[in-house]
């Protein structure tokens, strides 16, 4: 391979780029894909064929707001351009925009005659266990592929992890997580079922979409009868003594929306609507923003002593001891403006309670602005970490500091 002078032989050269040219072109003629779903079921041409004409199964009680399906890169990474770039590749090989396949199919998991809606974000978070895990088959194999130019095939093995994430104006509702599996085959033979290839129906590239909201589809409607089984009379009617219970728990995760409106409704013109609404405000989410102005001032506060119950045990307590009680407490009220400090006043909080609040939230405050500014510096060390082909050192160190200070409710993001 090496003459005289030191340097490649030219013809040798020639001969190589020849091989590997016609390799990468056997590669792109050649490439064949079998897709198999979270459960281990390989995807079948009449499994795509019965997705493609059958009506999505409605598993939310929510309209659909927004909409958006990306399968090209992990969550926050990424540009439009990048975005538009990709979209185009994709359709000289004969895949379909991404929205096009996703919105019908999104679109049919939706109660659009529902109260409430949710935007829904389906994102590919890359691939599951490192580029090790994905690629220690395709190596070994992919050497004796280019040297026989196709005629011994290239297995390589990709497990992607789909992220479905609902939100309602800006807020998290719920995100569901689902992997899907492919084996590429690049050969002659043994072929694979589906083909990235311009002109090729089904495309492959379209197949690992439908697989993927199919299996979101599958997963949404696990979690849900979940719920609805834990939780019968929350969901499904206006009792709200179990509306209460269920807003209360854990594990009311994708159905928590719609709870929490049902309550609401239920509380309408009720006597009863402040108490139960203080005994949920720790676990609520969407509560909150729906309330009067009034209404959020009475219940804000730590569970036990929003300000609505606080007004309670002033009939029966001193307010020196409320207030020596919220200072051993140190658990943080809002940070409340002149004009809501004297409506306290004229709801009847003393001014030693107020004082008492007041202190514990700035002293509150204080701990976090410290916190944040050890978690910035920290984030910009991780930043400064020496560069490795895939990050790794940098993920690791921004995942201690994740860890650490990854609960601090800061005023710009640490992330």
């Amino acid at each position: 391979m090496v003459n005289k002078n030191g340097g490649l032989g030219m013809k040798k050269f020639i001969r190589l780029f020849m091989v590997v040219s016609a390799s990468m072109f056997f590669s792109a003629c050649a490439a064949r894909y079998d897709i198999y779903l979270p459960s281990g079921e390989q995807v079948t041409q009449d499994m795509v064929e019965k997705w493609q004409s059958t009506e999505p199964q409605t598993v939310l009680p929510y309209r659909l707001g927004t909409s958006d399906f990306d399968s090209y890169f992990a969550l926050g990474k990424g540009s439009k351009k990048y975005r538009a770039g990709m979209e185009k590749r994709m359709g000289k090989i004969g895949a379909q925009p991404e929205l096009e396949i996703a919105l019908p199919v999104i679109q049919g998991w939706m109660d659009e005659q529902a109260d409430e809606s949710v935007d829904i974000e389906i994102r590919n978070l890359g691939l599951k266990g490192g580029i090790n895990r994905s690629a220690h088959i395709g190596i070994s194999s992919g050497i004796a592929y280019l040297v026989t130019l196709g005629f011994v095939p290239n297995y390589f093995k990709e497990l992607q992890v789909w992220e479905l994430a609902m939100s309602k104006d800006g807020q998290l509702v719920s995100k569901v997580e689902m992997p899907i599996a492919t084996v590429q085959r690049k050969g002659w033979f043994p072929k694979g079922t589906f083909q990235a290839k311009k002109g090729v129906s089904p495309n492959a590239i379209d197949v690992r979409r439908l697989a993927a909201l199919q299996s979101q589809q599958n997963a949404l409607n696990y979690l849900i009868d979940g719920e609805r089984n834990l939780f019968p009379e929350a969901v499904s009617g206006q009792n709200i003594a179990a509306l209460a219970d269920a807003i209360n728990s854990p594990e009311l995760r994708i159905l928590r929306l719609d709870v929490e409106t049902r309550l609401l409704k239920a509380l309408e013109n009720n006597p009863q609507r402040l108490p139960v609404l203080a005994s949920v405000m720790d676990y609520a989410e969407f509560i909150q923003p729906q309330l009067s102005p009034d209404e959020q001032l009475l219940l804000s506060g730590p569970s036990g002593h929003t300000v609505y119950e606080l007004l309670a045990q002033l009939k029966q307590r001193p307010a020196e001891q409320i207030a020596a009680e919220i200072q051993t407490r140190k658990l943080p009220y809002t940070n409340y403006t002149d004009a809501q400090k004297t409506k306290l006043r004229q709801l009847g909080l003393p001014d030693a309670v107020i004082a008492s609040m007041v202190g514990v939230t700035e002293e509150g405050h204080r701990n976090v602005v410290v916190a944040c500014a050890k978690g910035y510096a920290a984030v910009k060390i991780c930043e400064k970490a020496p560069s490795d082909p895939f990050g790794l050192v940098r993920r690791a160190c921004l995942y201690g500091v994740k860890k650490q200070f990854g609960d601090v409710q800061c005023p710009v993001p640490l992330f």
